[in-house]
């Protein structure tokens, strides 16, 4: 027979791994799109005036809100400068690929927009207030109803 209590603490560890995974898994899969679009050929996009980079501002700002939650719930006291550096650290892996596809071109305004759009999706979950926080236990303070 095994140890009294293992059981309890299996149950545990998987809920925290659980818990890990539901945290950090959308970031994680939004972040392989990212990389796995920039090594594929351009889209087809519609001919409006620098289209492409507000859906670059558009894609890193949804990265943003992403990984700015999994930093809140993990406990990260500086979410948000993270978050930043984790975008910025996807654009320059995303141009990077792109410069060394022969079907793509990196481009320094892409990375522009690319920060851009992660300082504004920090900005709008940051300044939510109640988007990426940790839910409350019961009977936690601030808990009453």
């Amino acid at each position: 027979m095994g140890q009294p209590g293992a059981e309890t603490r299996s149950r545990g560890e998987r809920s925290r791994v659980g818990e890990y995974l539901s945290t950090w898994l959308p970031t994680a899969v939004y972040i392989a799109l990212i990389l796995i679009m920039a090594a594929r050929p351009s889209p087809k996009l519609p001919p409006i005036r620098h289209i492409d980079k507000y859906l670059h501002a558009f894609a890193y700002g949804i990265l943003a809100v992403l990984s700015y939650r999994s930093f809140v719930r993990t406990g990260a006291r500086r979410a948000a400068v993270f978050t930043f550096l984790l975008g910025v650290a996807v654009s320059m892996s995303d141009e990077g690929i792109q410069a060394l596809s022969r079907m793509r071109t990196a481009d320094r305004y892409d990375l522009a927009a690319d920060a851009i759009g992660t300082i504004i999706g920090t900005l709008v979950i940051a300044l939510s207030g109640r988007l990426g926080r940790k839910p409350a236990s019961p009977g936690s303070p601030g808990d009453a109803e």
